[in-house]
């Protein structure tokens, strides 16, 4: 019987190998690219059904959120580069969660973003001619002002990045948009005209920075704009659609 050399042999097998690298020598590169997915499947199953938990019960628990989303966001950049159908669905499922998520915890820093919009302003606070309680007030309003205006100029942009499609799904008549313009000089005119029902805004010039304030407001509301115009992983779920249906419609009744 004819025997090859040994090297020979060996030459062959190897070459077989390296023109097999796509596959795995004798098929073994399927089987881990499959082993890979059914981890990946696993891991995912693990974390999207508790981030989602989370999102519906408890989503006023930011730092718990947080977590959560730092789980999502690497078990997402950690996806099979070679996918099949299901765990693309899963990428898409997970993605828009990740947008939901990012969207409560920029939209639930409102009333800290609204003090210290107000803290910035403050010029001189320590006159001996000022009565507490009535500078308490002030600051109160000015806060809820802040809070207010920074909140309609978001829901502005959230509402002109929704698709009709969209603002059928949330119940909204297309027609309806009333928000306030996301410039200086609207921000500006709402917040003095908020507060001037309850103050004289020029009498406190020498205690609040009035261009400062609405300065302020203003580089709030246009942070969370920008934020509003990313996330777009599907042309439904996107990062204004959920920022409108959680902060700008009104509750029901």
């Amino acid at each position: 019987m004819f025997h090859l050399p040994r090297f020979l042999i060996l030459l062959v097998a190897s070459l077989f190998c390296a023109g097999a690298l796509t596959t795995g020598c004798g098929g073994g590169g399927a089987g881990e690219s499959g082993s890979a997915v059914a981890k990946w499947l696993a891991h995912y199953q693990s974390v999207f059904p508790r981030a989602k938990n989370l999102t519906e019960t408890h989503p006023n628990d930011l730092t718990k959120l947080g977590t959560q989303k730092s789980s999502l966001d690497e078990l997402l950049s950690t996806a099979p580069k070679d996918r099949p159908e299901e765990v693309s669905a899963a990428i898409v499922q997970g993605q828009a969660l990740a947008n939901q998520i990012d969207v409560i915890r920029t939209g639930s820093t409102l009333d800290a973003d609204a003090v210290a919009v107000t803290d910035a302003a403050v010029i001189d606070s320590s006159q001996a001619n000022i009565d507490p309680a009535k500078w308490s007030k002030l600051q109160a309003d000015m806060n809820q002002a802040a809070a207010d205006v920074i909140k309609d100029v978001a829901c502005s942009e959230a509402w002109s990045l929704l698709s009709n499609s969209q603002k059928q799904r949330l119940g909204v008549a297309t027609e309806s948009y009333d928000h306030v313009a996301g410039t200086l000089e609207a921000v500006q005119g709402k917040a003095e005209s908020i507060l001037s029902d309850r103050w004289s805004i020029s009498s406190w010039n020498k205690y609040i920075g009035w261009g400062t304030y609405a300065q302020g407001i203003y580089e709030k509301a246009t942070a969370i704009a920008g934020f509003l115009e990313g996330g777009h992983f599907t042309s439904e779920d996107t990062r204004a659609y959920y920022y409108y249906a959680r902060f700008c419609l009104k509750p029901p009744g």
